[in-house]
């Protein structure tokens, strides 16, 4: 190294020129001891800032992680497992009930409300048919169903298993279809239009503002006698009686010839008179069911009294 100011150069290192005396400039070893010196002086001064900037850095990128006092933060890249959370058996869903199930439900539900319906309109047919709405339409459908599938049941049960099996080889096909499903639907109609006509002569031999599903629902619930009646005609059948047949026969009269001429009386009691006299209106209600038993029920009628032996 030499001396800035005379040139000398210098044998032994130090802070002095050995010639001149002059002062030297600071040797390398020197400055890096002090750097080394400063430098960790320097990074503690500038800690507190870095963490506040790698704080601020977290909380923009997190903002939803921001932690109260007393709390530890760990990073996603952590070792520490992140905290689990618990939640109660209550907050589970239970399993939903299956279809059938639920239609089941249903099901019992409604027997039970029926079964009640027709014990009390047995009690008193006529005074439950005066106090009943169509807010019992429902029940009445399930009447009308109930009856006009009871009749060729029976007949079904009447023919016997010889009577079947002739059917079956002679037409070749179903004799349940035959004898039950296909006039069960051409009885369905024939009671709903039944109770359409009755609704009809209502409206003319009283002054009553009468609408067909309270007409409906009083006639299915004057039909509860006749299901009854169909019932205790079955268990008679199954035994061997002729009365059982006896009473098939004053089923059908009483439920297409009686039911509507009770409900036109009571109309006519609870409202008035009206522009036609009630027996006019009553016998044109059996003209109407005759033409149409004509016009529909002919094949029907035939498979009836070939069951009964006529």
């Amino acid at each position: 190294m030499n001396c800035p100011i005379c040139g000398q150069e210098q044998l032994v290192r130090g802070a002095y020129c050995e010639k001149c005396g002059a002062m030297l400039s600071t040797a390398p070893e020197v400055e890096n001891s002090r750097d080394e010196a400063v430098q960790p002086e320097t990074v503690q001064a500038e800690a507190p800032e870095l963490r506040e900037e790698a704080a601020s850095v977290e909380h923009s990128e997190h903002p939803e992680r921001e932690l109260s006092a007393g709390q530890t933060y760990y990073s996603p890249s952590s070792s520490v497992p992140a905290p689990v959370v618990h939640t109660s058996s209550s907050s589970k869903q239970e399993p939903e009930p299956s279809k059938a199930a639920a239609y089941l439900d249903q099901a019992k539900d409604g027997s039970r409300i029926y079964i009640s319906y027709a014990l009390d309109v047995l009690k008193s047919p006529l005074a439950a048919a005066q106090r009943t709405g169509s807010e019992q339409l429902v029940n009445g459908i399930i009447s009308i169903v109930l009856f006009t599938l009871l009749i060729p049941l029976l007949v079904y049960i009447m023919i016997g298993s010889n009577g079947r099996n002739l059917i079956e080889y002679s037409i070749g096909r179903s004799p349940f279809t035959e004898i039950v499903l296909k006039p069960w639907f051409w009885l369905l109609v024939l009671t709903g239009l039944s109770a359409v006509y009755t609704a009809g002569a209502v409206k003319l031999s009283s002054s009553a503002n009468v609408h067909i599903k309270e007409v409906i629902a009083r006639y299915g619930t004057l039909l509860v006698p006749f299901i009854a009646l169909m019932m205790i005609s079955s268990l008679l059948i199954s035994m061997g009686t002729s009365l059982g047949s006896m009473l098939l026969i004053i089923g059908l009269v009483g439920a297409y010839f009686t039911v509507p001429a009770l409900i036109i009386t009571v109309y006519f009691n609870q409202a008035g008179r009206g522009k036609m006299d009630v027996l006019y209106s009553i016998l044109l209600v059996y003209a109407a069911l005759l033409v149409t038993i004509m016009l529909i029920g002919r094949s029907l009628m035939s498979m009836i009294g070939n069951g009964l032996g006529f």
